[in-house]
């Protein structure tokens, strides 16, 4: 289920992933990363660009949780043992990039429930992978071409935990005028 469902991902139609964008503009692909292995060599790069990040960057204090939770209870505080890593890239020069990579990755975070899968944005990653400083050293770890730029990271995978029921919130609180 899980292949292909990611097979099927990466065949979404332009305008069904870009739906809500003023043009209608594809401009993003997908570059999955499978594996336990990849992963962890991914991880061991943030965790190694995290000892060179300066203390005033705005996502230190980001970074800085997801490595001392990795550190100090030795486990996987960036993916949680996913096996998939997906980023939506772009072309480098495209300006609708980021925005496209929501609506493309949200598309797909609506659509895994459906097959029994779990989905989860890694914001944490973004903050270095997208980082200018930081970039190169990401994209020549995963093999990104050097005319791309990532837009977006999510993982994928089987849940752990199943919820037969929606979890409880508090009311929503709506006005009609």
């Amino acid at each position: 289920v899980l292949n292909g469902f990611l097979v099927s991902c990466c065949k979404i139609p332009p305008f069904v992933a870009t739906m809500g964008t003023q043009y209608l503009a594809q401009g993003i692909g997908y570059i999955v990363v499978s594996g336990r292995d990849k992963l962890k060599k991914i991880n061991d790069l943030y965790c190694e660009i995290f000892r060179e990040l300066p203390k005033d960057d705005p996502a230190y204090p980001y970074v800085e949780h997801t490595v001392w939770l990795q550190e100090h209870y030795g486990h996987d505080a960036l993916f949680y043992n996913a096996q998939h890593l997906i980023l939506a890239v772009s072309d480098k020069d495209f300006s609708r990039g980021s925005k496209n990579a929501q609506f493309s990755l949200t598309f797909i975070s609506l659509l895994a429930p459906s097959l029994g899968l779990g989905t989860c944005w890694i914001g944490l990653l973004e903050f270095l992978i997208c980082h200018e400083a930081y970039r190169d050293r990401f994209a020549s770890l995963i093999d990104i071409p050097a005319d791309k730029k990532v837009c977006g990271c999510m993982i994928t995978g089987y849940p752990a935990v199943h919820f037969r029921r929606l979890v409880e919130r508090a009311p929503l609180q709506v006005e009609w005028r």
